[in-house]
């Protein structure tokens, strides 16, 4: 009996190790790795089930999904031609930081002025069209585009940053008497839809949003802020 007990025993023992064992190994799958290629094409995403995959994928943090999410980049800052960028060399992604531009940029034309604004979804696609056409574009590049859900989540942090967001402190304003200081970028559109006819009432943008920590649906009427994105080489 005595011997049964301890049998039974380590084997329970072995089976948690185990399932540890492959929990830890599931979920460090992308903690190590210097280079993560994200997604970079919108597709439809139906459900929040495949939403909380994604997540749990790539352990982004999520505050209802996953508040203990490690994905971390590897962020550095550039500016060029005037235009403030954060390159993170762990993604190879560069991103718009235009909130972090002086106050000569960003009231040099009205233009300048509405990428610190919300737009509406059909209005945000207008404004990326019209910035590409443009040869200057943005930091001299005119294939800048809205992320991906992936993309997005990853720039999402569990402590938050000097502004009380859930976002990496690269992307706070250092010198606020340089630039616009009441200027906070909240909340993303990315180019997943949840139901591609922006015709219907029903339709819905996945969004990202830095204020409450995590992947939401919101109507493409609803105005959200652009934080666009193209990958380096």
């Amino acid at each position: 009996m005595y011997m049964r007990i301890r049998l039974g025993l380590l084997m329970f023992c072995i089976v948690v190790v185990f399932a540890f064992f492959f929990s830890c190994k599931n979920k460090s799958e992308f903690a190590n790795k210097k280079y993560v290629n994200l997604r970079s094409e919108f597709k439809q995403i139906d459900n929040f089930d495949d939403i909380k995959k994604i997540i749990l994928k790539y352990d982004f943090f999520d505050k209802r999904k996953n508040r203990t999410g490690s994905f971390k980049g590897r962020f550095k800052e550039q500016v060029i031609d005037s235009n403030t960028v954060i390159l993170d060399f762990r993604t190879k992604l560069m991103w718009m930081a235009q909130e972090k531009n002086d106050t000569s940029w960003a009231r040099k034309n009205e233009d300048n002025m509405n990428w610190l604004k919300t737009l509406n979804y059909k209005d945000a696609e207008k404004k990326i069209v019209n910035l590409n056409k443009n040869k200057i574009g943005y930091a001299g590049y005119n294939d800048w585009r809205m992320p991906t859900v992936e993309e997005a989540a990853s720039l999402l942090r569990k402590q938050n940053n000097s502004k009380s967001l859930y976002l990496p402190n690269i992307f706070s304003i250092k010198d606020e008497k340089m630039s616009l200081k009441n200027t906070l970028i909240l909340y993303i559109w990315t180019g997943d839809h949840y139901n591609l006819n922006i015709n219907k009432k029903k339709s819905m943008i996945w969004t990202v949003s830095f204020a409450a920590g995590g992947i939401f649906r919101e109507s493409y009427k609803n105005p959200q802020y652009l934080r666009l994105v193209r990958v380096f080489k």
